[in-house]
């Protein structure tokens, strides 16, 4: 008991200074990122076992040329992040951007348009100029709705709606704007004379907003609505995050696939150019068997 005593007052202690914290949380980012650059946590488990076991060399030759292909084939996948599943196909991706005069980093952009084992793009899969459209437009949106929930979080008054008129509009402890218009009708209005209609409010609701401005019990309401809407707002804010993050992904990989599509075809189109005006070996003739005429031209 006074040893776990002890040992949960060490790891306290540790956690309490703030450098190993930092330490460990940088730590564990680096380590994440690996995992997510290489697809496995293989790298991990690979230092693990040496930390616990020593870095001595595995005793069966053909288990020990599985491990070291395995770390050749993710050291590729963390320099250029494909899509690759195992070493030869790695091998023909390489001999396949070398003869295309492709990068490997814009294969890695075409995303899953891209097809690594028949290293060629998956060209059933190529989105249509009018989908990268309506793809565009959803970011567009995606954007909008993100500023929106950002200036939910920002504000400090709460978002209402009446029921009759359906008129949304922002409400504090002594003023109210309504969201359409601007209109603004403040505890200074309601001093002066309920008036009979301002901008998009009815006098009925001009005057439930004047009652709400006397009451005292108004600011601790829209403090409460306010904290309820901001809990709303965060799932609703996660997901249009999600969405943008993925329709910008999709947007991006299109956009490559296409642009090396354009590429790989203007190469063809080149090579079967100069193919052509190339002369093959039925065209070619014994040097000095020239004409009778261009050769009493050339000894002229």
């Amino acid at each position: 008991m006074d040893q776990i005593t002890d040992l949960a007052a060490g790891i306290g202690e540790w956690l309490s200074v703030p450098v190993p914290l930092v330490g460990a949380a940088i730590m564990g980012v680096l380590v994440g990122w690996l995992c997510w650059r290489t697809r496995s946590t293989h790298p991990v488990l690979v230092r693990v076992w040496r930390l616990l076991m020593g870095g001595a060399a595995m005793a069966d030759r053909e288990i020990g040329a599985l491990v070291e292909a395995r770390d050749r084939l993710l050291k590729f996948r963390f320099l250029f992040v494909t899509r690759v599943r195992t070493l030869a196909q790695a091998r023909r991706l390489g001999r396949w951007s070398v003869a295309h005069d492709e990068d490997l980093a814009d294969v890695n952009a075409c995303g899953p348009l891209f097809d690594h084992e028949q290293c060629r793009i998956a060209e059933d899969k190529l989105p249509t100029p009018g989908l990268q459209f309506v793809r565009t437009v959803l970011v567009a949106c995606a954007i909008f709705a993100l500023m929106l929930l950002a200036a939910g979080f920002a504000t400090d008054r709460a978002l209402l709606q009446f029921r009759t008129s359906k008129v949304w509009f922002l409400l504090g402890p002594d003023s109210a704007r309504a969201m359409s218009d601007g209109t603004r009708v403040t505890a200074a209005n309601c001093a002066a004379g309920t008036p009979a209609t301002l901008g998009p409010f009815r006098a009925d609701e001009l005057q439930s907003l004047c009652e709400a401005f006397s009451k005292p019990g108004t600011a601790a309401l829209v403090r409460d609505t306010v904290t309820q809407q901001r809990f709303a707002f965060g799932p609703l804010a996660l997901a249009a995050l999600c969405a943008l993050g993925a329709l910008l992904a999709s947007l991006r990989a299109g956009e490559a696939a296409r642009a090396m599509q354009r590429r790989l075809v203007r190469r063809r189109a080149g090579t079967a150019s100069v193919g052509a005006h190339v002369p093959g070996p039925d065209h070619l003739r014994p040097a000095g068997d020239l004409p009778r005429d261009q050769l009493a031209e050339g000894l002229r």
